[in-house]
């Protein structure tokens, strides 16, 4: 029995041993050969909060018989943010509603796209220049998954479970308006072969992202969409003191072309949302963010659309939405001024109306403003561009 017992302490040893060099060479191989640590993050959903890519989504496949163009509406609803998606598997994304005047908005969607209902919508955050209309989509269209921030109501309209309300202490949300899209998307119901079933929801960070395939004549294309922002491990650590940088900071890519939209988005000072993007990407290698169209943030304000920003994402096209003479003055010349020396085209909804983005899948684009080419196009006196 003793020579046995010696035989099994030998075994244990050697096995020890063998695991402690094992475990030397793979912290070694960590250490010493990077990719291999990101793509170990990767795999175990770890983010330790230096610059990396996330997780890649990989999206369901439609199968079509004829490969619609990309669309991608910039509508006119005055000084607020409103962007539908007709993608081409048939799904449908809107990003915020506008504030007033639904029934334009509603007369819009059924003239000028082919949306009968919305497979995503996209809260940007609760103000009411993006969350105005938001109710009344949900009562007149089917939705069937929403992104919302993690900002938390405090009015005396409803009264929610604290597990639907929830938000950071810095910035909460009192106003009817936020309250009235709380209530709808709880009783949001959509129906899908025959059945009903209530919309799903969440609060979004990076990790938010999703996507969706389509084969064509046994090509497969691809849409992405990329939560780059918050930068957040969980969604109970967003608590942002400025209403403006819930916002998250979104690239969407379609075969080649790529989109960025920014909500309201702030920059400028520590903690604001593009600051909070600066920090983290302009350090980052394995994420093209040079992008070819930016949605402005916060309709050209003098408090978004930094340099530093604008050094990152580097857009040739940006279009603005914001209201026809609004109290703000929005966009700001120093905004357009960074805008036009990075070499961008603009397109406004003030000056162009509703305005179409199509994306083919050649990766081409064009943009249909519903105001073409207008003439003199002056903002603080100075002539921004002619011809589009």
């Amino acid at each position: 029995m003793a020579k046995k017992s010696k035989k099994k302490s030998k075994f244990r040893s050697a096995i020890t041993v063998i695991a402690i060099i094992l475990i030397i060479a793979f912290v070694a191989l960590c250490y010493f050969y990077p990719p291999f640590y990101q793509k170990v993050k990767q795999l175990l959903g770890i983010d330790d909060g230096k610059p990396s890519n996330d997780i890649r989504v990989e999206g369901d496949t439609a199968y079509v018989t004829v490969l619609e163009d990309l669309k991608v509406h910039f509508v006119d609803v005055g000084q607020g943010d409103c962007i539908i998606l007709e993608l081409p598997d048939g799904k449908n994304v809107l990003i915020d509603a506008g504030e007033d005047k639904f029934d334009e908005l509603d007369h819009y969607i059924k003239n000028s796209t082919s949306v009968d209902k919305f497979d995503f919508v996209i809260l940007t955050h609760g103000d009411s220049d993006h969350v105005g209309n938001m109710d009344k989509v949900l009562q007149n269209y089917e939705v069937k998954y929403v992104y919302r921030p993690h900002v938390k109501y405090t009015g005396s309209k409803y009264s929610f479970d604290d597990s639907f309300n929830q938000g950071g202490s810095k910035n909460t949300k009192s106003s009817v308006a936020y309250g009235d899209f709380l209530n709808c998307l709880k009783n949001e119901t959509y129906t899908e072969n025959g059945e009903t079933k209530q919309a799903g929801w969440e609060f979004f960070t990076h990790n938010s992202d999703f996507a969706g395939k389509i084969s064509y004549q046994n090509e497969i294309y691809e849409y992405y969409f990329d939560f780059l922002t918050p930068r957040v491990e969980s969604y109970t650590q967003i608590n942002y003191a400025n209403a403006n940088d819930y916002s998250p900071i979104l690239k969407f890519s379609y075969c080649g072309v790529d989109v960025m939209f920014t909500g309201d988005a702030e920059g400028g000072v520590a903690g604001d949302a593009e600051d909070e993007f600066v920090d983290f990407y302009k350090n980052v290698t394995d994420l093209d963010l040079d992008v070819d169209i930016l949605k402005v943030s916060h309709h050209g304000s003098k408090t978004s659309t930094t340099q530093a920003f604008l050094d990152i994402v580097k857009p040739e096209h940006s279009v603005i939405q914001c209201g026809y003479d609004n109290e703000y003055d929005h966009p700001r010349q120093d905004t357009l001024d960074r805008l036009v020396s990075m070499g961008s085209s603009i397109f406004r909804n003030d000056t162009h109306g509703d305005i179409l983005l199509t994306i083919k899948s050649s990766g081409t684009f064009t943009f249909t403003p519903q105001i073409i080419n207008p003439d003199n196009v002056l903002v603080g006196g100075e002539i921004l561009y002619g011809n589009t």
